[in-house]
C-alpha cells in the first residue's frame, strides 16, 4: 500500500527524517521524500510530500502513531494530510487511535468507502 503524507504550513523533511529513524516505520515501508505541484501552479511551486510504501499490516499500524508522536514534537502541532489512490484524510489531533481510525478508512477497498 502506498500513502503520500503532505505536512500543512512546514517543510516535510523533518517529517521524513523522524519516519526514516523511526525502526518500527523504517524496518517495513519505504519512505521517500518527493514533490508534489500545488494546485494551479506548475512545477515550480512544490510542496514537499513523505511517500511511504508499506510492506505489511505493522507498518500501517506503526506509521500513525509515528506520526502523532512527531506531530507532538512541533511547537504547533502542523496538519497532516494522509492520501491513498486519491482519497485524503487530514490528521488534527494528537491521539494515536483517532489517527489509527483514520488510516484505516484510508486502507478499506474503494466499495466500502462511502
Amino acid at each position: 500500500m502506498e500513502l503520500s503524507l503532505t505536512v500543512e504550513g512546514e517543510d516535510a523533511t523533518s517529517l521524513h527524517r523522524w519516519l526514516t529513524r523511526d525502526p518500527d516505520v523504517a524496518g517495513h515501508a519505504t519512505v521517500r521524500l518527493g514533490a508534489a505541484a500545488r494546485p494551479g501552479e506548475m512545477s515550480g511551486g512544490a510542496l514537499d510530500v513523505v511517500n511511504v510504501v508499506l510492506g505489511n499490516g505493522i507498518a500501517l499500524v506503526n506509521l500513525p502513531v509515528a506520526v502523532a508522536a512527531w506531530r507532538g514534537t512541533r511547537p504547533r502541532a502542523p496538519r497532516v494530510r494522509v492520501e491513498r489512490d486519491g482519497v485524503s484524510v487530514t490528521v488534527t489531533g494528537a491521539d494515536p487511535q483517532i489517527v489509527r481510525a483514520l488510516v484505516a478508512a484510508l486502507e478499506r477497498p474503494e466499495a466500502e468507502r462511502s
